[in-house]
């Protein structure tokens, strides 16, 4: 494996790291939020931009990596 094959794969594997735990933290808090909070116009706008934020940050890992 050339050094230029291992940093690549290197580079892969901490977006996946990144994407796999942003997927399990993002579960967890929606959880949250629909259990603790009353079904309401206001909890359904937070979870649409938590989303937003999820879709925000998978994009931002993509652009620009991870660190």
């Amino acid at each position: 494996m050339t050094l230029e094959e291992e940093a690549q794969e290197h580079i892969k594997a901490s977006r996946n790291k990144f994407l796999n735990e942003l997927a399990d933290h993002m579960e967890s808090v929606e959880v949250f939020i629909c259990d603790n909070l009353w079904e309401s116009h206001e909890r359904d706008n937070a979870l649409k931009a938590y989303t937003e934020m999820y879709l925000w940050a998978r994009q931002c890992s993509d652009l620009h990596g991870v660190k």
